[in-house]
């Protein structure tokens, strides 16, 4: 069963609505779904020390002020310039707006702009939390996939995003072959020509990729999260319906869901352990090791 079908068979099952001329049906499931994932994701990374971040790499021009960010942004955490192989070359760190050199740069909305403007081209590379905006899909490939480059065929669950650049940029590509393996990959970057959705991997998919395989578009954390927002969006539906009992017992188990998801992204490993929020470009006692004297000039 994949993620997609899985998420609404929850969603059924928390309502006790049969799944057989139901009174919902899978659009409507999976826009309460898309709902609670926009709701739910954001609070649970404000109240966890180590989220999952995702990378994004971007090229400036000289002169040139704005550019678009992908819509699954939520919050930048560190933008960096790498070499060839990957070594911090500079920092891009955010100054005061009231700063007379400038801010540096300015989010806002989708839109990332240089104040002052780039005196030179560069790459840089991302990192930044999920916003939380999804748009779910499932469908089968179309023949002019590869390995690498994917063409989304009309989906047969949900609605794909109409969004010309990086809509799905940030998301997680799950293929399902004929004969059951799945391969999961980062999307790093996608687009729409108003025909053909492609999205780019960076690691090449192993599995045949042919108009037999069926592709799904999800949240990175998708797995994870996916009890907590159908059990959101059960709780939608029992409003509706003015079932308040059965709407309870779903919010005791939306807060142990909840609580359970805190204390595991609490704990996962990073660089600096349960202190994520501290580590960030204007605080000197993080960092300062090897790696921080290395950086502090920049």
């Amino acid at each position: 069963m994949g993620f997609l079908t899985d998420t609404i068979a929850k969603v059924y099952q928390k309502t006790n609505e049969p799944s057989v001329d139901a009174k919902y049906g899978d659009d409507e499931i999976i826009q309460l779904i898309e709902e609670a994932w926009a709701a739910e994701l954001p609070s649970l990374w404000a109240n966890a020390d180590n989220p999952t971040t995702i990378r994004w790499e971007f090229t400036v021009a000289p002169g040139t002020e704005h550019y678009a960010l992908p819509p699954y942004v939520g919050e930048v955490i560190q933008i960096a310039e790498m070499d060839a192989n990957k070594n911090i070359v500079s920092l891009l760190r955010p100054r005061s707006r009231w700063n007379p050199a400038g801010p540096g740069y300015e989010i806002n909305g989708n839109t990332m702009s240089f104040v002052p403007l780039p005196s030179a081209g560069a790459t840089y590379t991302m990192n930044f939390l999920p916003s939380g905006e999804i748009r779910l899909c499932e469908g089968f490939l179309t023949n002019d996939s590869t390995a690498t480059a994917l063409v989304l065929g009309e989906p047969s669950k949900g609605t794909r995003d109409g969004r010309v650049s990086n809509a799905y940029a940030g998301y997680l590509c799950r293929l399902t072959a004929d004969d059951g393996r799945i391969e999961e990959r980062n999307v790093l970057s996608s687009s729409f020509d108003g025909t053909d959705h492609v999205v780019n991997v960076g690691i090449p998919f192993g599995i045949d990729v042919t108009i037999d395989t069926t592709y799904e578009m999800i949240p990175i954390s998708g797995i994870s999260l996916r009890n907590l927002v159908a059990i959101a969006a059960a709780i939608a539906i029992l409003q509706n319906e003015g079932l308040q009992s059965k709407e309870m017992a779903q919010v005791r188990a939306h807060r142990v869901e909840k609580d359970a998801l805190l204390l595991r992204y609490s704990n996962m490993d990073s660089v600096v352990g349960q202190h994520f929020r501290g580590d960030t470009s204007d605080n000197p006692r993080l960092g300062t090791g090897l790696l921080g004297s290395m950086l502090e000039p920049y």
